[in-house]
């Protein structure tokens, strides 16, 4: 039909079909990484105190915990990493977010040590942002990672899903199969089953996916 290439309309209906009901509840939104590591803040606004990583000095914490991550300055400079000096929050690391439009949508911020909670970020449903949209090409191949730190590891085409899940209601779902981008799952050892079934769910809309296994650090 019309040069779809498939043997049924299904997967043509399910790529250009729009999601008639979708509700956004925070109490059901998808958790970044594990609940009890986690403090969600009610809007999208950098916490207070924040100072871009690079106008740090060589010898500051922020540097250093950022090298001990394998992180290098381009890494510093790519996602704009911030260190949050002081307050509710302090000694954490924030990966900013930026929409297609270049506003901040979310952010996630890492303490520098053990203690808890370990990630702090905005309390709105991960499902509804693109974490880092501003600079991704969803037109050509594209690699998914679980969290910030993964997307470095993977380059510049990586997109981090706050997580290890992505179905219809996430936004980077249909980014996905609206442009055909070709993807590259590379979740962590511990999360290959569910990186099989990402990878049926988007085959059923005749999007490309490999799987990669990663191993564990």
């Amino acid at each position: 039909v019309c040069g779809w290439k498939s043997k049924t309309l299904l997967p043509l209906v399910r790529k250009f079909a729009k999601h008639l009901e979708q509700e956004y509840l925070v109490s059901h939104s998808s958790p970044l990484y594990d609940e009890e590591h986690v403090e969600r803040i009610d809007s999208v606004t950098l916490p207070a105190n924040c100072a871009s990583v690079a106008q740090l000095p060589s010898y500051h914490r922020a540097v250093k915990y950022i090298k001990s991550r394998g992180l290098s300055e381009r890494d510093v400079w790519r996602w704009r990493l911030m260190w949050i000096s002081d307050g509710e929050f302090r000694d954490r690391v924030l990966f900013p977010s930026f929409s297609s439009d270049g506003s901040l949508s979310f952010w996630v911020a890492r303490v520098a040590g053990e203690w808890r909670p370990k990630y702090v970020n905005p309390n709105i449903p991960a499902n509804d942002i693109i974490f880092g949209e501003i600079d991704v090409d969803f037109r050509g191949d594209i690699i998914i990672c679980e969290g910030p730190f993964d997307a470095v590891k993977c380059g510049d085409r990586a997109v981090p899903l706050l997580g290890s899940s992505l179905d219809e209601s996430h936004a980077l779902f249909d980014t996905i199969v609206k442009n055909d981008s070709v993807v590259t799952l590379m979740l962590d050892s511990d999360a290959q089953r569910k990186a099989l079934k990402i990878a049926s769910l988007l085959s059923s809309y005749d999007v490309t996916v490999k799987i990669a296994r990663s191993s564990p650090d």
